[in-house]
């Protein structure tokens, strides 16, 4: 006599399985929230300070015309890091602590808690980034009404907009990719690894080597929000790459998952 699967027919089915599984543990433990503040403080405290910097300057970059944006430029390193631990530590704290092992027996397929855990927090992310650039816009805005800085040249076409969110929806495949792929393969070793090269391509790279830079996995995933503006053949040279990055750290990430030694 068999005993009876839980698991799903199909892989397609499988990974639904898993992410309604983890979208349950989510609200459950209620963990969006440790990320979701920083990611929204950061661009938002950065704005302050550009506004407070720029009053004495004359106003700066906040006179230009996606003045608005000039926090979420400043912070998206910081927002890059925060993204890169929401996906990585979740899955090595399983891998390490033996969640996996119990998550494996309701699903044993295991490219399934791959696709399906990056998903769901591919969705969340996404749209914590957006709130960010809201937030960080909107307190510009209120930051430069008192400083009485001059923005007439502020600009917002709906096109922008779409830029802003693409950017926001790529940026979080990108980093959420290899923070989940880091996470997988190397556990706490490659959460390290990953905040390294974030603070490297951020703050050396990008100085040395900036047309470089714009292709490395930070600067795709920052490029379109950093720079909303760019025409449409740079956009989907970036979406391109992002998408081929993405797709490269997710079959890496379901491989190593499947090679790695988890007893069930």
């Amino acid at each position: 006599m068999t005993m009876p699967t839980l698991a799903p027919p199909t892989l397609r089915a499988a990974v639904g399985h898993v992410a309604g599984a983890e979208v349950a543990r989510l609200r459950r433990r209620r963990p969006l929230v440790v990320w979701l503040v920083p990611t929204l403080a950061a661009p938002a405290v950065a704005a302050a300070v550009i506004v407070a910097r720029g009053a004495d300057q004359g106003g700066g970059a906040l006179t230009g015309a996606d003045g608005y944006l000039a926090g979420a430029r400043s912070a998206s390193w910081v927002t890059a890091m925060v993204l890169c631990l929401a996906f990585a530590v979740p899955i090595a704290v399983d891998i390490a602590s033996g969640m996996a092992r119990h998550l494996l027996l309701m699903e044993p397929r295991r490219a399934a808690h791959i696709l399906g855990r990056f998903a769901v927090l591919w969705g969340c992310a996404s749209a914590a980034v957006v709130a960010s650039l809201l937030t960080s816009a909107l307190v510009t805005r209120a930051s430069v009404a008192v400083a009485l800085i001059d923005i007439d040249e502020w600009q917002l076409s709906v096109g922008t907009l779409l830029a802003l969110v693409l950017g926001a929806v790529v940026g979080a495949a990108v980093i959420g990719s290899l923070g989940l792929l880091l996470g997988t393969v190397l556990g706490p070793l490659g959460i390290l690894i990953g905040l390294t090269w974030i603070g490297t391509e951020h703050l050396v790279l990008a100085d040395v080597a900036p047309a470089a830079s714009r292709w490395l996995p930070i600067g795709l995933a920052t490029r379109l929000i950093e720079q909303p503006a760019l025409p449409f053949a740079t956009v989907l040279m970036v979406v391109l790459a992002a998408a081929a990055v993405t797709g490269g750290a997710l079959t890496t990430a379901c491989i190593a998952f499947e090679r790695r030694d988890i007893e069930t």
